[in-house]
């Protein structure tokens, strides 16, 4: 390796540093610039915008505006909370329904709940303790 990781600056023009990793080469202080970054599922890329750095890029730090799919509001998000969907609801439109269920002891935390009686329905195991002592309820 005649360059520092990110490639900008020859190895002979850095002063020799003393590194804890043998494997680490000495770093530039540059912006990084290597690699592109997916940053949302539409596949937008972003160059590494931190300094020089050995190991892999970090996740991005740029952020976009995008359209609350909620209430059209044009929001800016960081690139990394993108990555696993391209549909933003903003924190002012993400309300759970908090309806009580039909067991009488969990909640609906669903987005966008119909919030009829079949949408609550409970679906967990109760597990409290029978008043024998000796057996958990299993419905």
């Amino acid at each position: 390796m005649n360059y520092c990781p990110c490639g900008a600056t020859p190895l002979s023009v850095l002063q020799k540093q003393d590194c804890s990793n043998g494997d680490s080469a000495p770093t530039c202080g540059r912006r990084c610039g290597k690699e592109k970054l997916i940053c949302s599922t539409s596949g937008e890329q972003h160059i590494c915008r931190s300094q020089c750095h050995n190991g892999p890029c970090p996740p991005c730090t740029k952020s976009r505006v995008v359209q609350c799919i909620e209430c059209k509001d044009k929001v800016r998000v960081d690139c990394q909370d993108l990555k696993q969907t391209e549909e933003y609801i903003c924190g002012r439109c993400f309300k759970p329904c908090n309806k009580v269920k039909n067991c009488g002891r969990h909640w609906c935390y669903k987005h966008k709940c119909q919030g009829s009686d079949s949408s609550h329905l409970c679906d967990k195991v109760c597990n409290r303790r029978l008043g024998c002592g000796n057996h958990d309820c299993d419905q």
